[in-house]
């Protein structure tokens, strides 16, 4: 695959990165509390120094592997259809849950999860613990961070230009920190009187969003994995 597409492919991954559960139940806390812009600064400071430190590790690591010959990784695109199909597969359960609660007038309260409970409390219990709090939910990266990483590791850029790669990958990956973060300091009361508004519009559309990002995703893969398989 050329350069240009490879970056577009790391593109859309860290795009569909954003909508991990985690960092939107971190911002939706956040905007809840009176210190809307220390929290998400902190915690945007803690996971974006864990993610950046584990994904170059990752990135370093796949370079200096057998794995690679020459600057690109063995090609084998049955990896790419496989994780193309298990998106797909992501999606369609996620399209199911959308339509069964679509036919519920009132959905039935969840029960969190000890992870996500404590996620809450480091969140809510101010700056210093959303840091930790950042840095938690950061050190085991995500499956689309993971495949982008592999990817990054294929570009066969120099060091500097690679750390860039990886650097801008998780700063899209964290817009829905970092944008609330801007606007609270461009204009505060703007931000603060939209803040309501946008935690009812993830509400009414997280499920639509992730389906349609696993499912543009799966199908990238899917093609990719075609392709590559076609040419070999």
């Amino acid at each position: 695959m050329t350069g240009s597409w490879a970056l577009l492919e790391i593109f859309l991954l860290a795009v569909g990165a954003m909508f991990w559960p985690f960092l939107l139940v971190v911002v939706v806390l956040a905007l809840h509390t009176d210190h809307t812009v220390r929290i998400l600064g902190w915690f945007w400071l803690g996971g974006m120094l864990t993610s950046v430190s584990v994904g170059a590790a990752l990135v370093f690591a796949l370079q200096d592997s057998p794995l690679m010959s020459g600057s690109k990784l063995h090609s084998a695109p049955w990896i790419d259809i496989v994780v193309g199909a298990l998106a797909l597969v992501g999606a369609a359960v996620l399209r199911r849950v959308q339509r069964r609660n679509a036919r519920r007038e009132v959905a039935p309260p969840k029960q969190k999860s000890r992870s996500s409970a404590r996620l809450e409390h480091l969140v809510e219990s101010g700056g210093p613990l959303a840091f930790v709090g950042g840095i938690v939910i950061s050190v085991f990266p995500g499956p689309l961070a993971i495949i982008a990483m592999a990817n990054i590791a294929q570009l066969g850029y120099s060091t500097g230009a690679t750390a860039l790669v990886i650097v801008a990958f998780f700063l899209v990956m964290y817009t829905f920190v970092e944008v609330p973060i801007v606007g609270f300091v461009v204009a505060p009361q703007w931000t603060r009187a939209k803040a309501g508004e946008f935690n009812a519009w993830l509400g009414r559309n997280l499920l639509a969003l992730c389906f349609w990002a696993l499912a543009t995703l799966g199908t990238f893969e899917i093609v990719r994995g075609i392709v590559t398989a076609v040419r070999q």
